[in-house]
């Protein structure tokens, strides 16, 4: 929880003050972060593909380690943060799971910023993510 936050990019955007661009490069590295590039920060790394790799196909295990990992990330840099990780059921493509992700928080101006994403799954790869609108 901290206040006017400020966000690292190694990007032309340098650094990040907007919130929902903030959120938006959060999750990007959540996405894509090797947990392995770090020894010494290994456990402070949050990382999709390790979760995958780490709950092996078990889609209730997925679910808790994304919630948990999201909250403690967000965490350190908004305030009333609330995620929602949820499995949907995927009626076109039953043999890829489909996790529905919620993440609302309040930026240090007191403004509310939602972020709503669906990732499908297909055993330990991660094929395709999806904006949602309202969240």
């Amino acid at each position: 929880m901290t206040t006017g936050i400020t966000f690292p990019s190694l990007s032309e955007d340098s650094w990040v003050t907007s919130s929902s661009k903030t959120a938006d490069y959060m999750l990007s590295h959540f996405f894509l972060s090797d947990r392995s590039q770090s020894y010494m920060y290994d456990k402070f790394i949050s990382s999709l593909p390790w979760i995958l790799s780490d709950t092996q196909g078990n889609v209730t295990l997925t679910v808790t380690a994304i919630r948990e990992t999201l909250q403690s990330y967000f965490s350190r840099y908004f305030n009333n943060v609330i995620i929602e990780v949820s499995e949907v059921e995927n009626v076109t493509e039953p043999s890829k799971a489909q996790i529905s992700l919620y993440i609302k928080f309040t930026d240090s101006e007191g403004k509310e910023v939602i972020v709503g994403k669906m990732l499908q799954l297909n055993d330990t790869v991660l094929e395709k993510i999806i904006a949602l609108n309202n969240g």
